[in-house]
């Protein structure tokens, strides 16, 4: 996926700060502190692309929850198609790859691993730039983990609130596949109230790939 979805820092900074939440709109490389009166305050630094992760990475989740693809209104269906065909992608559809059986969780699964990969790259680069590349796996975990513990008390609808202030360009022509770009519940927040209407409850543990990579 091509760069953009860490910009417009102000307003992400801002609805992260409201949250009480430690966060700058950047991309992080090896850790770094903030001084503070009482000692040094370690910074949590989240971009576009790790909320939009957590974000597919939820979708998925509760698209498995559901079960039956069958239960997907065609909205949801052409809004999730749309994602996953859109131009912007390195990799190609895992339809095309694996056949036309190939179903949209699987699918999506294709996209998010290709956003994860990018982010790996990018932090990657961005240690070797500063000369500590043997330090990276050991802080790229830590820094996932960090952000992950971060976006994990947002909900949904703060998560598509989220996104439609920390992307633009070509990464905001994507994510306004998932979410209304003029406000309303995306994807994802209609998806969670279908399955709260209709008692469809989620399994007691999950999986969050998102977490990991």
């Amino acid at each position: 996926m091509q760069s953009g979805a860490g910009s417009n820092s102000a307003s992400t900074t801002q609805t992260l700060n409201k949250a009480n939440l430690s966060a700058t709109q950047q991309e992080s490389g090896p850790s770094k502190t903030q001084t503070s009166g009482s000692g040094q305050q370690e910074k949590v630094l989240i971009t576009g692309d790790d909320i939009l992760i957590e974000y597919v990475d939820r979708l998925m989740n509760q698209l498995k929850v559901m079960g039956d693809e069958t239960l997907l209104q065609d909205q949801w269906k052409k809004a999730i198609e749309k994602f996953i065909t859109h131009y912007v992608w390195h990799s190609q559809d895992r339809r095309k790859v694996d056949g036309p059986m190939i179903g949209i969780i699987e699918r999506l699964e294709g996209r998010l691993h290709e956003m994860q990969e990018r982010r790996r790259r990018l932090i990657k680069y961005l240690y070797k730039k500063e000369g500590k590349l043997d330090e990276f796996e050991e802080g790229f975990h830590q820094s996932i983990s960090k952000k992950s513990t971060i976006i994990k008390k947002f909900s949904s609808i703060q998560l598509e609130d989220l996104l439609r202030t920390s992307t633009k360009n070509v990464a905001q022509e994507v994510v306004s596949s998932l979410i209304p770009p003029q406000g309303g519940l995306g994807v994802l927040a209609q998806v969670e109230k279908f399955c709260q209407v209709n008692n469809i409850s989620s399994p007691t543990t999950t999986t969050t790939a998102a977490s990991n990579q």
